[in-house]
């Protein structure tokens, strides 16, 4: 797991027992940023990463499990919602040097972009919602209290 801006704040409120943490401390400069720490914490038999976004809350088990199966030898691996591509993205350990020099927030989408060896793995469903704001968490509650409905 990686942390920026609030990294001091959630360590004193949140138990992160059991999870390997990588602090950003240049967390202003983007999502690659915070992969380029994370990829400090890849143990040395693993054969990539999965990345997943911390405010996507509808990325279920089964997509990272679809991916996983999926999409493992490949280079890269994306998810194909019915509306499109979406996290979780796969990254074997081939591409960890080219993770290492991305910068900014779409960098890994211009790494899939232009990827020879790139695995679509369909998963059901719409993009799971991204929440960057407090309207965005607002129409998630109440797309939540629908579905319940």
């Amino acid at each position: 797991m990686t942390l920026g801006a609030s990294s001091g704040e959630i360590c004193q409120q949140v138990d992160l027992s059991g999870v390997d943490l990588a602090v950003t401390p240049d967390f202003g400069e983007g999502c690659a940023a915070s992969i380029r720490s994370a990829l400090a914490l890849v143990r040395p038999d693993a054969d990539g990463l999965v990345l997943l976004l911390g405010d996507q809350p509808g990325v279920r088990v089964d997509a990272v499990q679809r991916l996983c199966a999926q999409a493992g030898g490949a280079a890269m691996g994306v998810c194909r919602y019915d509306d499109g591509r979406g996290h979780p993205l796969w990254f074997h350990r081939r591409t960890f040097d080219a993770l290492r020099g991305t910068h900014g927030d779409k960098a890994v989408w211009k790494l899939l972009t232009a990827a020879d060896d790139l695995v679509e793995v369909r998963v059901p469903g719409r993009v799971p919602f991204d929440v960057d704001t407090w309207q965005d968490y607002e129409a998630l509650v109440e797309q939540d209290r629908q579905a319940v409905r």
